[in-house]
């Protein structure tokens, strides 16, 4: 979390759930998650193409 912290990122990828799932803890618990979101690629994708 120090080091995702440091980078400034709004968004985070990732393409393992659990790791996702993982990163999305993380955020919580750093009270950073107005500031910075977990995504898997798929949503990405799902949101490039359009669907919701």
């Amino acid at each position: 979390m120090k080091d995702l912290k440091e980078t400034h990122a709004a968004t985070v990828i990732t393409v393992n759930p659990g790791c996702q799932m993982q990163m999305s803890i993380g955020i919580q618990r750093e009270g950073a998650a107005k500031r910075i979101k977990s995504m898997h690629l798929v949503e990405i994708l799902a949101e490039a193409c359009g669907l919701h």
